[in-house]
């Protein structure tokens, strides 16, 4: 396994949406910087750290993200996860438990070795399959 550190810089416009993802990825143990940049148009800059993970071609997983959960009617939560909808485009959803993560929530090794940054950053979870 190839162990050398990755990283990223990151500009977010929004101080609330900027300080979710910072706390999301200290939770999940990556190294991460938070500061004001005030020469960008998007004022808050993320530089995230973390190690490369090697995942198996011929497995599938999932992409919780830590932090998400929401609690709804009593007993009820959901939590939410990363995944790259029919039109290609990585999204974000929540659902109820991890029994209702559907075939399409579901990715590949190489689905997240293509994706951006953001996504490459969560914890992956091998599923049956």
């Amino acid at each position: 396994m190839d162990n050398r550190n990755t990283s990223i810089d990151y500009w977010i416009d929004s101080l609330y949406l900027a300080d979710r993802v910072f706390n999301e990825l200290v939770k999940q143990g990556y190294n991460v910087n938070l500061e004001k940049d005030m020469g960008a148009d998007k004022v808050w800059h993320l530089s995230i750290e973390w190690e490369d993970v090697d995942l198996d071609p011929n497995k599938k997983y999932i992409l919780p993200m830590e932090g998400t959960e929401e609690h709804g009617c009593p007993g009820e939560t959901t939590q939410g996860y990363a995944y790259k909808n029919r039109r290609g485009i990585w999204t974000i959803c929540h659902v109820f438990g991890a029994g209702g993560i559907m075939d399409e929530r579901v990715v590949t090794a190489k689905d997240i070795e293509e994706a951006p940054e953001w996504v490459k950053a969560i914890e992956p979870v091998e599923v049956e399959g």
